[in-house]
């Protein structure tokens, strides 16, 4: 649910022309609004906007000034002005909640330009007061400060809102049919209204990243905070205000917008609450779906300083609480909202599951460890299934397995207990003699039995049992490139007479080098894969060579600026220094006398000089 066309950076509408006969008719775009003629849409708007205040038509009042702000940013985007200055008019005339609307609405103009460039706007440090009159030389606290200041005076009064339904402002909002049906007012509109609005200043479910060029200021986390504990408190009045009604479905859907729109790190204990809250309602569904990874032991909350046996254990406990929850939860409530959701979630913890993880290489002729882990499956064997030398490095399909390998070995795995849960045991397989195998689950000793679980197509991956081994050097002094080292896997002894085949990704291209007493070959330019063999061993891998290119010459030009003072006042001459110059391979030389551009911009990366 959202207004309509409401972004001043909205897109333009589908192109639809009406001509006449011999000439283009103009049709008034009131009514449907094509912005592929934004100065047509922006004069229309502006009669109807008159017709509207004049008669005390509040909502067609402000769709004209929607259409006017949209006509007006697709026809250039210094107008951004006209349409701030259009809905603080409008908040000053109209009714309420209409003109609380128009706060909402000036508010989402200056988030909308925010959103145009926010690089521009987070890398500023400037003092929030006075702000400059130009909107494009604001910082993204002067933004916050600004938009923090409308939403929160759009919810001074919200009794009329509270009072007018939904339905009443259905010309300017889109997708609102479910919520009309529920029995959401304008009030519960404007609540998520301005979780949008406030999003990007709020720093809510943003991931943990770097934050280059942004952060280092005290106040931009202030005002992150400021409009954080802003949203919670609307979105917390609503859903208090609905409970108090006894509204519960409308409550719940509104605790699941907040869900949606507060910190990672605050989700898990509000989802919780909530299902605590709901869970006597048809609609908790979505909270148990949000929550239930999140559920722990009340008297146990770390698995930091437990063997793996206690994880495992813990691990199950917090398994069989979730499949519990939503089992009860749809016994109760069969068919609840997104019940289908919460089955598949069940169908999902009580699915067949079987990885296979070896401990190491293996080499020939020793036995080699494998951990297998087991959800909802209790009797099974792992097959050792050599195929042939061509798969070295590569995955194969399950379903490919039976009619490509033969099996080598056959390894019983049994464990106990009821669904859901989840096994884990490490076996030893027997020894095995150089090749390429691969590790499946199936129900007896045959590959006709194979588990394929869900996907008989999934790919598994293989592994070689060789006495091969290799590791790569780097020589920064020569132009010979990287070497590949060959050498036994016990002893790390070199391997001399070794084939490695080297294959471009690129071209495709293949190449065949031997390794000399020193067990080593050069790598080719590019990346590659390669496969390395000597009698019965055969190993796979693959490289990437930044070094010399023997074939193409590489060239680039490149220029520096360098300036006398990283921050200018007006009146302050730059000083700057250009340096123009070539890279060939490892070797930088200036270019003098070379004709070079300069192109002066301003803050905002246009064209200044």
């Amino acid at each position: 649910m959202g207004v309509v066309a409401a972004d001043a950076s909205a897109s333009r509408a589908s192109v639809s022309k009406v001509y006449g006969k011999n000439s283009k008719v103009m049709q008034n775009t009131f009514g449907n609004p094509d912005f592929a003629f934004p100065e047509t849409v922006g004069a229309n708007a502006e009669t109807a906007l008159k017709t509207a205040v004049d008669s005390g038509d509040d909502v067609s009042a402000l769709r004209a000034a929607m259409q006017i702000a949209i006509s007006g940013n697709l026809v250039s985007k210094e107008n951004y002005g006209k349409g701030i200055r259009l809905f603080e008019e409008l908040a000053t005339k109209l009714r309420q909640p209409y003109s609380q609307l128009a706060v909402l609405l000036e508010a989402q103009m200056y988030c909308s330009i925010y959103n145009s460039t926010p690089w521009v706007f987070n890398n500023r440090a400037i003092p929030v007061e006075p702000a400059p009159e130009n909107v494009m030389e604001w910082s993204r606290d002067i933004f916050a400060t600004k938009v923090s200041s409308l939403v929160s005076a759009s919810f001074a009064d919200v009794e009329a809102a509270r009072a007018l339904p939904l339905s009443a402002i259905s010309a300017i909002i889109e997708n609102g049919e479910d919520a009309e049906k529920m029995g959401m007012t304008v009030y519960d509109f404007m609540s998520m209204k301005s979780a949008d609005i406030l999003e990007p200043f709020s720093g809510n479910g943003r991931a943990s990243v770097i934050p280059f060029g942004y952060g280092s200021a005290a106040g931009n986390k202030k005002n992150e905070r400021s409009a954080s504990a802003l949203l919670a408190g609307i979105l917390d009045s609503d859903i208090d205000w609905h409970l108090q009604r006894g509204e519960s479905r409308i409550a719940a859907v509104m605790s699941y917008y907040k869900y949606e729109n507060m910190p990672w790190s605050e989700r898990k204990s509000f989802a919780e609450d909530c299902i605590k809250r709901y869970i006597d309602t048809p609609y908790c569904a979505l909270f148990i779906l949000a929550g239930n990874d999140y559920m722990e032991e009340d008297d146990d909350n770390t698995m930091s300083a437990e063997s793996e046996s206690e994880q495992l254990a813990k691990s199950n406990r917090f398994l069989k609480k979730r499949y519990n929850l939503i089992e009860s939860y749809l016994n109760r409530f069969p068919d609840c909202d997104n019940a289908k959701a919460l089955r598949n979630r069940l169908t999902v913890l009580g699915a067949e599951d079987i990885a296979v993880t070896l401990a190491g290489r293996i080499y020939p002729s020793e036995k080699g460890k494998v951990t297998v882990s087991a959800s909802n499956v209790f009797d099974f064997n792992i097959l050792v299934v050599k195929l042939p030398a061509s798969y070295v490095g590569k995955d194969i399909r399950l379903n490919s397995v039976s009619g490509t390998g033969t099996v080598a070995g056959v390894v019983p795995v049994r464990f106990s207990g009821e669904k859901p849960v989840k096994n884990q045991t490490t076996i030893e397989l027997p020894a095995l003699q150089s090749g390429v195998y691969v590790l499946v689950p199936s129900r007896s000793s045959k590959l006709g039995d194979v588990i394929t679980g869900t996907s008989s197509r999934m790919a598994v991956p293989t592994f070689t049992v060789s006495r091969l081994t290799y590791f790569r050097s780097s020589d920064q002094t020569t132009k010979d490139g990287d070497r590949l080292y060959v050498s036994d896997g016990r002893n790390q002894k070199p391997v001399s007479g070794a084939k490695v085949v080297f294959t471009s990704r690129s071209s495709k291209q293949r190449t065949e080098k031997t390794t000399g007493e020193e067990g080593y070959v050069t790598v080719p330019y590019g990346s590659c894969d390669f496969i390395v063999s000597k009698g019965t061993d055969r190993l796979a891998g693959n490289t990437w060579n930044r070094g010399y290119d023997k074939t193409v010459s590489h060239s680039q030009i490149q220029g520096k600026i360098l300036t006398d003072l990283s921050i200018y006042r007006p009146g302050d001459t730059i000083g700057f220094m250009g340096v123009v110059y070539e890279v060939k391979e490892r070797e930088m030389r200036q270019l003098p006398g070379t004709e070079v551009k300069m192109i002066l911009c301003d803050a905002n990366y246009q064209n200044a000089d």
